[in-house]
C-alpha cells in the first residue's frame, strides 16, 4: 500500500471555497502511480503548476513514478510583468 500525502495550494485545488491556503488529500494507491495520475485522480488544476517537492527535498516532474510512501507538495507559478 502506497500512501501519499497531497498537498494543493488554493488556487490549484478544484474546491476553491475551502477555507485556508492549502488543502490535504490523503490518499492510498495499491501499486506505484505516476505523478500525472495523481493530479488527474483529484482534479487538480495544471494550468497554473509550477513545479512539485516529494518529502521536500526532491523536485520532480509529472512522469515522476512514485513508488513508495511520500509527501508531494504542489507550487503554484509566480509570474509578472
Amino acid at each position: 500500500m502506497i500512501k501519499i500525502k497531497l498537498i494543493v495550494p488554493k488556487l490549484l485545488s478544484n474546491n476553491q471555497s475551502m477555507k485556508g491556503n492549502t488543502h490535504v488529500f490523503d490518499l492510498e494507491y495499491e501499486q506505484p502511480v505516476t505523478v500525472v495520475r495523481v493530479l488527474k485522480d483529484n482534479k487538480i488544476n495544471m494550468l497554473f503548476l509550477g513545479y512539485m517537492l516529494i518529502d521536500g527535498k526532491k523536485n520532480v516532474n509529472k512522469l515522476y513514478l512514485i513508488e513508495q510512501s511520500c509527501e508531494l507538495k504542489l507550487f503554484i507559478v509566480m509570474c509578472g510583468g
